[in-house]
């Protein structure tokens, strides 16, 4: 059996084609944790995300109870003076009326 010298490897070269494969191992590792991470990121984020738009449409319902709950009661208000103002004018009326009966009638 004869072994070819070019065939052979040594230790040295061996080792040189291992170091030369690491870097693109540590590579491959490095991209598939950067995907982990990015995923987890991207997970957190629409967590995030939902839990701010659901803070936010609590907020804003909230918002739009209390308008509707001050625009009642300023309507409310406006409602009686309203009809504050039709009694006094209303006894106004009948005041003059009572009067102009008195003198001229």
């Amino acid at each position: 059996m004869v072994i070819d010298v070019e065939e052979r490897t040594s230790t040295e070269e061996r080792v040189s084609r291992i170091e030369g494969v690491l870097p693109h191992l540590a590579t491959k590792a490095d991209v598939v944790e950067s995907e982990a991470r990015v995923t987890r990121q991207i997970s957190d984020l629409r967590t995030e995300t939902r839990t701010q738009i659901a803070e936010t449409e609590a907020r804003v319902t909230r918002q739009i109870a209390d308008l509707r709950t001050e625009t009642q009661t300023q309507i409310a208000k406006s409602e009686t003076r309203m009809i504050r103002w039709m009694i006094a004018i209303a006894s106004l009326m009948v005041a003059a009326i009572t009067l102009i009966d008195r003198l001229f009638g």
